[in-house]
């Protein structure tokens, strides 16, 4: 679409006024995209270039499953979904107990959750968790040394469990944040004190979980057999999550918006 008048003002008047008029039905546009160009200081004043549309626009393409969007779920998501339950699942199985240490078995679940977070979003991160749980409590050996059923969830390892989709709902919400902030700032400015609040999430719902199960019966008890001995070793998977969500992400972007992103980063000087 190109528009043309007397002045740039004008002219860009007359764009937005089509733009809005616009209607296509049935596949993706940049429509909106162009709106909100047209609204930013740098395109008014004649100055932008394509770097702008990088550091100050988010989401380029209109219906494009936007993360932690309220539409409903394509099939990319839900796919998404179960790779990263059964992510969490694979990384589950990666167990080491030390008993001198703590009876509570170190996994990678957590950087599966945290990961699912970041890159996923708020909603599809929440719903992986979500099905994972699920899968276990229904019998599938999904948990931790192949282990299922509902005695997990209600055993003294439950509570870090039940645990997992409220982190990743926290680490996922921030991820979203980040991607629709139009300030100049690292996605993972964003992310990682997410992370360390959803560790905590799961940290404060497995010492409940310990207390509740008879396995301690103080709340100093069960920091330090349930806490203290994962504390470094989860901030670790933390940064890792951190620095594969930033590799990852532009994989499962929607397809036209990831197009664009693509546009972009060939377009510039």
């Amino acid at each position: 679409m190109v528009a043309w008048d007397r002045d740039r003002s004008a002219a860009v008047i007359r764009m937005r006024r089509a733009l809005a008029e616009l209607q296509i039905e049935g596949v993706n546009t940049t429509r909106d995209l162009h709106l909100r160009v047209l609204e930013t200081p740098e395109f008014l004043e004649g100055r932008l270039d394509t770097r702008m549309l990088e550091e100050r626009m988010a989401s380029p393409v209109s219906g494009a499953g936007q993360e932690g969007g309220d539409g409903p779920m394509t099939v990319r998501d839900m796919s998404l979904v179960a790779l990263f339950a059964a992510l969490t699942a694979v990384c589950a199985q990666i167990s080491v107990t030390l008993p001198f240490v703590t009876s509570v078995p170190f996994t990678l679940q957590v950087f599966a959750v945290l990961a699912a977070g970041a890159i996923l979003g708020a909603r599809r991160a929440f719903l992986s968790q979500l099905v994972y749980i699920l899968l276990g409590g229904a019998g599938l050996p999904v948990f931790a040394r192949l282990h299922g059923g509902m005695p997990v969830l209600m055993g003294p390892t439950g509570g870090y469990l039940w645990a997992y989709p409220l982190a990743a709902l926290v680490v996922g919400g921030a991820a979203d944040i980040a991607a629709q902030g139009h300030e100049r700032k690292s996605f993972l400015t964003y992310v990682y004190p997410a992370m360390v609040a959803g560790i905590l999430v799961i940290y404060g719902l497995g010492a409940v979980g310990l207390i509740l199960s008879g396995v301690v019966h103080t709340l100093p008890h069960a920091v330090q057999v349930g806490v203290l001995p994962f504390f470094w070793f989860d901030l670790l998977k933390a940064y890792l999550a951190g620095v594969v969500a930033v590799r990852v992400r532009s994989a499962i972007l929607p397809v036209g918006r990831e197009a664009a992103d693509q546009s972009l980063r060939h377009s510039h000087p």
